[in-house]
């Protein structure tokens, strides 16, 4: 079983090249073990790297500011939604 990992349009820039690339990983001396241990299942096709537009983010409605309507749309992605509240005991 394989888990897939999404990255947006930065990653592959960055982290992806190292990870991709053996002579860029040998450059980086802080890489700490777990980041080993994720590369190792990268490249044993336990973890699989997807592509998904920055667009398309859905975590970023928790960081970023957004107009209202797009705010609105990334919530329902995320599944969150409006219940009563109340203070009542019956």
């Amino acid at each position: 079983m394989s888990i897939e990992a999404y990255f947006d349009a930065d990653w592959p820039t960055g982290a992806a090249t190292m990870v991709a690339n053996p002579v860029f990983h040998a450059r980086c001396k802080h890489i700490e073990i777990d980041q080993c241990f994720v590369r190792d299942q990268i490249l044993n096709n336990e973890v699989l790297v997807r592509y998904v537009p920055s667009v398309d983010q859905i975590i970023d409605v928790l960081t970023k500011a957004f107009p209202k309507d797009r705010f609105h749309y990334l919530k329902t992605k995320l599944k969150v939604v409006s219940t009563p509240f109340c203070l009542g005991g019956g």
